[in-house]
């Protein structure tokens, strides 16, 4: 967890081992949100589309019952998860 100030984490959600939460922008985890061993959550990236490759860095939301399951990558176009949602092991969204 890179700033701790920007990290909202709801009642009953859980991070596992080895998470990483690059939150250079606010991540918000909702109610009963699991986090599994070894995901990367990160919120920043560089805009590939400009010569200068300018800095890029969005919020992401964990909806409550969200679970992301275990070594995924979410990357920072993926602004969030809806309530229940799930996303895979080794998935890059």
């Amino acid at each position: 967890i890179k700033y701790p100030w920007k990290l909202t984490i709801g009642n009953h959600s859980w991070i596992g081992e080895q998470a990483w939460i690059d939150n250079l922008s606010d991540v918000t985890l909702g109610e009963s949100v699991t986090l599994s061993q070894g995901p990367m959550i990160l919120t920043g990236s560089h805009d590939h589309t400009k010569e200068s490759f300018d800095f890029i860095s969005f919020p992401v939301v964990l909806e409550d019952g969200s679970w992301i399951r275990i070594y995924p990558m979410p990357l920072s176009f993926l602004s969030g998860l809806k309530k229940d949602g799930v996303v895979g092991t080794t998935k890059s969204v």
